[in-house]
């Protein structure tokens, strides 16, 4: 799956979501309406993954947001509306990501209720 165009449409996921293990998925693009997760959301091994953009319309996720092991990832740009955690936060061993952007991203949110693990992300931060 190199595309999500065909999910454009999508505004609710009422489970779990997983991008996990593909190696040709670039980016999140086409998931620009959707709005909330009921379950946990999962980035995991998709070593061609440099962003999240795409996921810009994301407001909430009632689980877990997972972010593990993308070697390619360097940004969370995507997330910029995301307000509410109510499970963990675990972004781990995304090897171009600065653990600054993932700081960033929890003063953004507004509810967080879980635990967060930021270990592993050894992009260079900027200065």
């Amino acid at each position: 799956l190199t595309s999500l165009d065909g999910l454009t449409n999508l505004s609710s996921v009422s489970g779990d979501l997983a991008f996990r293990d593909n190696g040709a998925l670039t980016s999140l693009s086409g998931l620009e309406g959707l709005s909330s997760v009921e379950g946990t959301l999962y980035v995991a091994d998709n070593g061609a993954l440099t962003s999240l953009s795409g996921l810009e319309g994301l407001s909430s996720v009632a689980g877990k947001l997972y972010v593990h092991n993308n070697g390619a990832l360097t940004s969370l740009d995507g997330l910029t509306s995301l307000s509410s955690v109510s499970g963990e936060l675990v972004f781990s061993k995304n090897n171009n990501l600065c653990e600054d952007d993932v700081d960033a991203l929890i003063a953004q949110l507004t509810s967080f209720t879980g635990t967060l693990t930021n270990t592993g992300n050894l992009g260079t931060c900027p200065s």
